[in-house]
């Protein structure tokens, strides 16, 4: 029998070949491959593995189409052609014969794979992607063509063999577009009915959020895709096994009984994979829904700012294990200072802390965590948890102490993988999944301080409120335990760090976020600061630290001062993450760590070039050419009450690098106000006449008096009634006077 199946196979091979155009198809997808990620490099991004993604979607919406329709050919050609009568007497049997021309659809349909992934390959090296990398990304594409061809041919020839050649390609083009098209498009991304995945030809789209990034490469989803395949396969077998009962109507057997057996126990089995996969999305469905009820609605005004029920923390100190089976159990312990037992305020311009509850010192945690303990200075009180936040009694903190030990022990009995939806996709709140970690500052995995509310709705869709730490400092040291991979934390690690055990530490810091995954550390001599990027991004990281290294020297030597606002740069694609509260292109700091949101032409350019000296000049990241207040031409007042702080900055971070060749110089500077030209003609005369040092001297001196700009139309400001209540920005009122005081003051030393 194999030794006919083979023989069959190699007729059926020679069958596909002599179509000839067939031949052509597999190369022409390797060079739509290459087309895609051959020609890349700056300005836009290097990562070879954003321009594949992309590739391979498209590649995979059209090329499950090509199966099919070989499928009915294979079928129609000679099977149920009554030109291929003689066939009848070959001593073939029905189920040799369909298992032949499956085989032979499906290794035609692997050259497409094979050609595909041959030239990413190419490409990937070409570019100096790690091998570690190229093999992630192949373990993933590799199956999901394969399981997507194999059902394809197998649904092409079960429709040849139900329809005539005339009707059976109308009627596989209609699966085509059902399958790779209508299913992943409208069903998953506009309906949001994510269990129909599994009968999607196309599963890069409508993809899982975070689990799309290299940083996480797919890890997130758990049982889903290996169910995917056994799906996929026992539906390949049901499918062949209806194919060999409609051949029995033409070619009759002695057990017609066989192949309808083989479909119904295929059947059982694909019902089977089934069970456990709805099961998935039945707990990311349940917990979605468990979650909305305790979010407050943004649209009904149910939230309010965070800065009255805000209130200092001395110090914080949380251990944060995780076990084998990803359930979490955390500690922490708190020092909160007090005066005459009253909380004291975290934001200037608030003289009280407002209770969130009368007579209650609430903290928000995450609702995923259930408490299991409090001791207020080593004494157990009682403790209330609603929503998101957790609270005891006020009288707890004796009126006579100065400081208070506050002690939290909670845990997440389940595993920490918060899935949620909106019209937009899938996306995470955050996680905790085996070497995949997303904890972000603002959503509670340690009690925050106060605050109104860890999220709020619109909608269908949950947003974390990024602002809820804003302004929160305190010394404060983790420790994490069971946390494996490369991880990433915006506090520097601790003398006692160790691989296995990981501590972090800093004093008056931002509170932390962290992430664990596959991170790759890029470094350059002389830079101080690194960069923490996927794998994919590795080249361009570390142009852009030479770059950087060579801007940081001349402003060193500049301002005479050392430049360490910038321990970490963190670079990679936000979505499924940070892009509900920051936005997917945002760049933010939290403490000394600069995040950087990627995607294709969102990269590592000059913008985020500019966006990174803004920060480790300024403390900021507002672009120098926003006009963070406007000039206007028929107010005569506007010499004494326009401020020239933009013009300031952007004369130091572009004008003077470029007269200096320390950058490229631009044809056209353009200025934002009138007041600019004529900033710029005065350093023009001053370096004309050898006189450079002069403006190098005025710029420093309004430098060191502080150019901070606080950018309040950032998506960081996530809560809607902050955004409409707050100025757009708040930055130093620096008048023409001023600068025309401190040129001639500087002119006459």
């Amino acid at each position: 029998m194999m030794r006919t199946l083979w023989l069959q196979t190699g007729f059926e091979l020679k069958l596909i070949a002599r179509l000839r155009w067939t031949l052509l198809l597999p190369p022409a997808a390797g060079l739509w491959m290459l087309f895609q990620c051959a020609d890349i490099g700056l300005p836009a991004s290097m990562d070879v593995n954003l321009y594949a993604a992309d590739a391979h979607a498209t590649l995979m919406t059209f090329l499950t189409a090509l199966p099919m329709f070989l499928g009915v050919l294979l079928i129609r050609r000679d099977a149920l052609n009554p030109s291929y009568e003689w066939s009848l007497t070959l001593p073939v049997t029905n189920r040799v014969m369909i298992a032949a021309k499956w085989i032979a659809g499906m290794l035609y349909s692997s050259a497409f794979t094979v050609c595909i992934l041959a030239v990413y390959v190419g490409v990937a090296v070409h570019h100096k992607l790690s091998w570690r990398s190229i093999w992630s990304e192949i373990a993933h594409y590799a199956p999901l063509y394969e399981t997507s061809f194999a059902a394809g041919v197998a649904v092409g020839i079960v429709v040849g063999a139900l329809f005539p050649l005339r009707f059976a390609l109308p009627v596989a083009f209609c699966g085509w577009i059902f399958g790779s098209i209508f299913v992943p498009i409208y069903l998953i991304e506009v309906f949001n009915w994510h269990p129909m995945r599994l009968f999607s030809l196309n599963h890069l789209i409508g993809d899982l959020g975070a689990s799309a990034s290299e940083a996480w490469a797919y890890r997130l989803s758990g049982l889903e895709y290996p169910l995917t395949y056994a799906f996929a396969g026992t539906v390949t077998v049901l499918l062949l096994a209806a194919a060999c009962s409609l051949l029995a109507r033409t070619r009759p057997v002695v057990r017609p009984v066989a192949p309808i057996a083989l479909m119904g126990a295929a059947l059982i089995a694909a019902s089977a994979v089934y069970v456990p996969y709805a099961e998935v999305w039945q707990q990311r469905y349940a917990q979605w829904r468990q979650l909305m009820p305790s979010v407050p609605d943004a649209d009904a005004a149910q939230i309010r700012p965070h800065e009255p029920y805000a209130f200092e923390v001395a110090s914080l100190d949380v251990r944060l294990s995780r076990g084998e089976d990803d359930s979490l159990t955390a500690r922490a312990e708190i020092v909160l200072p007090t005066r005459a037992g009253q909380l004291l305020p975290a934001h200037e311009g608030v003289d009280t802390v407002t209770d969130r509850t009368e007579g209650r010192v609430t903290f928000l945690l995450y609702p995923k965590f259930n408490v299991r303990g409090l001791t207020v200075d080593g004494e157990t009180v009682p403790w209330t948890q609603e929503q998101d936040r957790i609270s005891f009694d006020q009288d707890a903190l004796d009126p006579a102490a100065s400081s208070h030990k506050v002690v939290w022990e909670y845990a997440a009995a389940s595993p920490l993988n918060e899935w949620a939806q909106d019209g937009s996709g899938q996306y995470h709140l955050l996680f905790a999944h085996g070497g995949s970690s997303f904890l972000p500052a603002y959503l509670g995995w340690y009690p925050i301080p106060g605050g109104d509310s860890l999220m709020y709705r619109l909608g269908d869709q949950i947003v974390p409120r990024a602002d809820v730490t804003d302004g929160l400092r305190a010394d404060f040291r983790l420790r994490l335990e069971g946390f494996a991979g490369r991880l990433v934390s915006t506090l520097p690690p601790a003398d006692d760090d160790r691989p296995d055990a990981r501590s972090f530490a800093g004093t008056d810091a931002a509170l932390p976020t962290i992430a664990g995954g596959s991170f790759t550390t890029v470094k350059v001599a002389d830079e101080p600061a690194f960069m923490l990027t996927t794998p994919g991004n590795v080249e361009e990281a570390r142009i852009f630290l030479e770059n950087l290294r060579e801007r940081r020297a001349f402003y060193e030597q500049w301002t005479g001062m050392r430049l360490e606002r910038i321990r970490q740069i963190v670079y990679f694609p936000f979505i499924g993450t940070f892009d509900r509260s920051y936005g997917l292109t945002s760049v933010f700091p939290i403490g000394d760590t600069l995040f950087i949101g990627e995607l294709r032409h969102s990269n590592l350019d000059a913008y985020r070039m500019e966006q990174t000296l803004s920060f480790l000049l300024f403390g900021d990241t507002v672009y120098s050419s926003s006009p963070v207040n406007e000039w206007e031409d028929q107010n005569r007042s506007m010499l004494s009450t326009y401020s020239i702080v933009q013009e300031i900055r952007r004369m130091i971070a572009l004008y003077i690098p470029m007269k200096e060749r320390v950058i490229a110089q631009e044809e056209d500077v353009y200025m934002l106000s009138p007041i600019g030209e004529k900033m710029k003609q005065m350093i023009d005369t001053a370096y004309e006449e050898g006189k450079a040092d002069v403006a190098k001297r005025v710029l420093r001196r309004f430098w060191n008096e502080g150019l901070t700009i606080e950018d309040h139309t950032s998506a960081r400001f996530a809560s809607p009634l902050a955004i409409e209540a707050a100025e757009p920005y708040r930055y130093p009122r620096i008048t023409w006077e001023q600068w025309l005081q401190a040129w001639y003051e500087e002119k006459g030393r």
